[in-house]
C-alpha cells in the first residue's frame, strides 16, 4: 500500500440502503475462463450484505467484456486504455467502489460458501486491522503457503532457491510442513498477507492511500 494520503481514492459515501457492504474488485488479461468462474462464485456464495463486484478488464481480447456484460449484467465493468500492470489496474476498480469493504481479489479464485463473510467478520471484530487474508487452497485442495509467509529478506531467498525450493526432496518437505503449519493456523496476526485475496476497511484505504503504482508487477 502507497503511504500517500489520497482521500480521492474513494467516492462520498451517501445515506443509502443500497449501498453494498462489500465491493469486490477484479482483473482479467485475457482469461475469461477463470474471470467468470471467479463471478460465478461470488454470486452463489455472497455475503450477508449487498455485494457489489467490479471488473478491471486489463484490454484483453479474449471478448471477457461482451461475456461479462451478457452473463452478469450487474458487474460493473471498467476497461483499461492500454495494458497495464497489478496496482493501476486494482487502484482504477478501488476508486469507484463503494462499500464499507473492499476486497482485491485474484480473478482465479473460487470463493467458497461463508468466505466472504468470515473475512468481513473477522475486521469487524479487529478494527485495529487495516487488512485481513484467507487461508487460500489450491485446486488439490492443499493450503497455499503464500498466504501465510514472512516478509521476504535476502537470506530467505537465497535459502528459498537453493535449498527449500518444492522442486527438491528438502523443499517438497518442507513445504508440507509449512501447510501443515498454516492449515492448523487459526487466525491472528501475520507478517506478510498474499495479494491474491486482500480485504481492507474504506476507512483504512482512506488513511494510507492507493496501491503503490511505482512498485508494480
Amino acid at each position: 500500500m502507497s503511504t500517500t494520503l489520497d482521500t480521492s481514492i474513494l467516492p462520498p459515501r451517501t445515506a443509502s440502503a443500497l449501498a453494498p457492504t462489500l465491493s469486490v474488485v477484479l482483473c482479467n488479461s485475457d482469461s475469461a475462463e477463470y474471470t467468470l468462474g471467479c463471478i460465478a462464485s461470488l454470486e452463489r456464495h455472497p455475503p450477508a450484505g449487498p455485494l457489489e463486484i467490479i471488473l478491471v478488464d486489463n484490454a484483453s481480447r479474449d471478448g471477457c467484456v461482451e461475456q461479462v456484460r451478457h452473463r452478469f449484467p450487474q458487474v460493473r465493468v471498467l476497461v483499461a486504455p492500454r495494458r497495464q500492470g497489478f496496482a493501476r489496474n486494482y487502484n482504477m476498480g478501488l476508486r469507484v467502489a463503494r462499500g464499507d469493504y473492499l476486497l482485491v481479489l485474484n480473478n482465479d479464485t473460487i470463493v467458497g460458501p461463508g468466505a466472504l463473510q468470515a473475512m468481513i467478520d473477522a475486521l469487524a471484530a479487529n478494527p485495529h486491522y487495516g487488512m485481513v487474508g484467507p487461508q487460500l487452497l489450491g485446486a488439490d485442495g492443499r493450503v497455499q503457503t503464500p498466504c501465510l509467509r514472512p516478509l521476504p529478506t535476502l537470506a530467505s531467498y537465497a535459502l528459498q532457491q537453493l535449498i527449500l525450493d518444492p522442486a527438491m526432496p528438502g523443499g517438497r518437505l518442507w513445504q508440507r510442513l509449512r501447510q501443515w503449519q498454516i492449515a492448523a493456523h487459526r487466525g491472528g496476526p501475520v507478517p506478510c498477507i498474499s495479494g491474491a485475496a486482500m480485504l481492507l476497511s474504506r476507512q483504512a484505504l482512506e488513511q494510507v492511500g492507493p496501491l503503490d503504482e511505482g512498485y508494480d508487477f
